[in-house]
């Protein structure tokens, strides 16, 4: 068995820096309650969708940072080949939309900007809609994580939706949406006690079943 051996100094070295960054987390924390910063009351921050300027969601963002507004605006490489050269550019993921994280307390301030068009709500509601803080880290991790080509679809449909096949070989039947990607959804046909059948279907083939 391999045995690793610390002088005294490196021992010292390590209690001094642990040392330190309690010091610093103890000073941080006062500071905060002198300046009635205590996270403690902090407001909860969460996920919308802004609808922006075509073409102007980097200018949107660094205006949005200026404003101590969190933003997110994934972006996506692609290659671009000319006669001479071939080079990589960033293309915006989905266009005219900036995520933000802000109090909703500051919502209609973020309104009231010229270049904010709106902010996405659900089909039938009127506040604007949460994003779920998973499905953004899942978001970035898809684009920083991912070596081929990342694309969006906008679709009005979710995981769990009833719906119903307006045309091709199963026009007619109904079912629910098991997964939903790359211009595909699975449709799940459940059978009581014995487990749900599922087929991949187009989502150009589907409707809502209250439609």
């Amino acid at each position: 068995m391999a045995t690793i051996q610390i002088s005294c100094q490196e021992m010292i070295a390590v209690l001094d820096f642990r040392q330190y960054k309690m010091d610093v987390a103890l000073n941080s924390n006062l500071d905060s309650q002198v300046n009635g910063t205590c996270d403690r009351g902090a407001r909860p921050k969460f996920w919308y969708a802004l609808k922006v300027r075509s073409c102007c969601e980097r200018k949107v963002e660094k205006k949005l940072n200026t404003l101590s507004i969190d933003t997110y605006v994934p972006l996506r490489q692609e290659t671009r080949q000319w006669s001479d050269r071939t080079k990589k550019i960033s293309i915006i993921l989905i266009p005219m939309v900036v995520l933000i994280k802000i109090e909703p307390e500051r919502i209609p301030e973020v309104k009231k900007l010229s270049f904010v068009f709106d902010i996405f709500k659900f089909p039938g509601q009127k506040v604007p809609a949460k994003i779920p803080p998973e499905q953004i880290e899942s978001l970035k991790f898809l684009v920083d994580s991912s070596n081929g080509q990342i694309d969006f679809k906008p679709t009005d449909f979710k995981l769990g939706d009833n719906v119903t096949i307006w045309r091709g070989d199963l026009k007619g039947l109904s079912g629910i949406i098991k997964e939903n990607s790359n211009g595909k959804a699975k449709i799940g046909v459940i059978i009581d006690l014995l487990g749900c059948a599922t087929a991949e279907i187009s989502i150009s083939d589907l409707k809502k079943r209250n439609q």
